[in-house]
């Protein structure tokens, strides 16, 4: 289950952020037969408003299962993270063919509606952090030299 973080200070990186989710979801006392509950992907995401220079850090964390996912919400919602103030959410995919209006006014066009642009924010750009990869290496072969 993807959780979404919201508002992470300037400084934090993918490990950190790793490493608050998991201690979330870390049990008291283990059962021997009990799911693991881990991290399974994390991303941070930068949105930056053109029209401004601000810049917005979110985290996108997906935890299995699910029950530990729930738990991570339920822990880390409006704690504090490097000192700031964070909010976690579900996060939910959005299609933009899902939109209300477009169902609503299938028969005729939208001219009079009010809303008719897209109700995201149109001069931002989103850049994700992700971990560095290591490509390449798979003829690579290291020679040991007896001295």
């Amino acid at each position: 289950m993807l959780l979404f973080i919201r508002g992470l200070p300037r400084g934090t990186s993918r490990s950190e952020l790793i490493r608050v989710v998991q201690a979330a979801v870390r049990v008291r006392f283990p059962l021997p037969f009990r799911c693991k509950r881990r991290v399974a992907r994390c991303e941070i995401l930068q949105i930056v408003d053109k029209s401004d220079g601000r810049m917005e850090r979110h985290g996108l964390v997906d935890v299995v299962p699910e029950r530990a996912a729930r738990l991570a919400l339920k822990r880390l919602n409006h704690s504090r993270i490097r000192g700031k103030l964070v909010e976690v959410h579900l996060y939910r995919k959005r299609s933009y063919q899902r939109d209300r209006r477009i169902r609503r006014f299938q028969d005729y066009a939208l001219e009079g509606e009010r809303r008719v642009k897209d109700r995201r924010r149109s001069n931002v750009v989103i850049a994700r952090e992700e971990a560095p990869r290591v490509v390449g290496l798979t003829g690579f072969d290291r020679l040991h030299e007896k001295p």
